[in-house]
């Protein structure tokens, strides 16, 4: 007899068995060890069949963020590339020409005030009244030179009110609308033959409402706005 040592296992059994038992215990422990195989097995299995369901959920939701990061991105890239357009249709279709049109007549008045009367605030004046010569230069002036201009003026703004920026009139144009059709009814009573109060007096030739003398001014600074406005865009716009 002798002592077989088998792992955990002392055995006491004849020389000639000794190989035998040895094979029968090292055959018994290999399949007492197959259920703890094949449930690391399964559990390896099911860890890789998670970590798979992992990645393709990790890789689809990589792909949505693509797609509403694009989808977001186009969206303003669309907003700036229509505000880029409206601001320069407001500025070539309607601040635009009103600035080049009020310089143009704010410098013809100033012209013809340097010739006719110059130094006083007011070309007529019923206490000092023009001449009729003066008078009839006024009117030649009016109906060749500023009122045509304002009638475009005018067509501008009622032309391209979609452009004003802002949601309502601005006053200055309204009060500037007003005072051109007031005008139209002033130049229609002129006549040739014109003399005396009815030629020089004021109420024969200015309009009971005014120029608006803050048009000018609103105009050229709404133009310096939306011009710095729309230079900022495009810098941002070329800057992506």
């Amino acid at each position: 007899m002798r002592l077989i040592h088998f792992g955990a296992v002392t055995m006491p059994v004849p020389l000639h068995q000794s190989v035998v038992g040895m094979v029968m215990v090292a055959v018994q422990n290999i399949l007492s060890m197959g259920p703890a195989i094949a449930e690391t097995a399964a559990v390896t299995k099911a860890e890789s069949w998670n970590w798979q369901a992992i990645g393709i959920i990790a890789t689809g939701f990589v792909g949505i963020l693509g797609f509403l990061a694009t989808y977001w991105n186009n969206i303003l890239l669309e907003k700036q590339r229509a505000n880029i357009a409206f601001i320069s249709n407001q500025l070539e279709k309607l601040y635009g020409p009103l600035l080049a049109l009020s310089n143009s007549t704010e410098q013809a008045w100033r012209q013809f005030q340097t010739r006719h009367r110059p130094g006083r605030p007011f070309f007529f004046d019923d206490g000092d009244p023009p001449s009729e010569e003066e008078a009839r230069e006024f009117r030649h002036w009016m109906t060749v030179v500023l009122m045509p201009t304002n009638i475009k003026m005018q067509e501008v703004i009622s032309q391209n009110a979609h452009l004003i920026d802002g949601s309502s009139m601005p006053t200055e144009f309204l009060e500037f609308l007003a005072h051109v059709q007031a005008y139209r009814a002033v130049i229609a009573k002129w006549a040739v033959a014109d003399t005396g109060p009815a030629l020089t007096s004021r109420a024969a030739n200015a309009s009971y409402l005014n120029y608006p003398q803050k048009l000018d001014a609103y105009v050229a600074a709404k133009f310096d706005e939306l011009k710095a406005r729309q230079e900022r865009l495009l810098a941002k716009r070329f800057a992506r």
